[in-house]
């Protein structure tokens, strides 16, 4: 009967311990699943949201953006000349671009600033040569070694205000995320 009774004790013994090891993984596997999730929604979906929004601003034919330069009525002819104009546009949505591409690259914690730097130009210039491929096949659009040119200007100078002001950067994401 002892021999039974120690038995039991063993058996729930083990049984404890292998919930309690299945517990701290579910808590491991949660924490981690939490984390994927957070970086994810905070700082790829924002870098998404921006390629999307490039994505169909460039989609947009040339008779819908003469309608916008015309002046529909809705806003005034001097702010549509300057929504529409293509060195106003150009370097600001790639700039926005580049700031939130090296957002996305800087919360890698193990990766240099100079890497960093380098796969946030590659990447956002890459993207600026396939808008303008994407560009000539929209009806009534075409495509210029310019615009690429306007865009790349806006990355660099969004990575230069970032290098020059980017602890104050940090420190203000740094609140919102709290």
């Amino acid at each position: 009967m002892l021999h039974t009774a120690h038995d039991a004790k063993l058996q729930f013994r083990q049984a404890a311990h292998s919930i309690e090891r299945r517990r701290a993984y579910l808590y491991i596997e949660d924490k981690f699943l939490k984390a994927i999730i957070s970086k994810f929604g905070f700082y790829w979906m924002p870098m998404l949201a921006c390629m999307l929004v490039i994505f169909l601003m460039s989609n947009t034919s040339s008779t819908t953006l003469d309608q916008v330069k015309e002046g529909t009525g809705i806003l005034p002819q001097f702010i549509s000349n300057i929504l529409t104009s293509q060195y106003f546009v150009h370097p600001i949505e790639f700039g926005v671009l580049a700031a939130l591409t090296y957002r996305l690259f800087r919360s890698y914690k193990t990766i240099s600033t100079r890497v960093v730097l380098s796969a946030t130009l590659a990447w956002t210039i890459s993207y600026a040569i396939l808008d303008e491929i994407h560009q000539s096949f929209v009806v009534g659009r075409s495509s210029a070694i310019s615009d690429v040119g306007l865009n790349t200007g806006g990355i660099l100078a969004s990575l230069i205000l970032i290098l020059l002001f980017g602890h104050g950067l940090r420190a203000l994401i740094g609140l919102i995320k709290q």
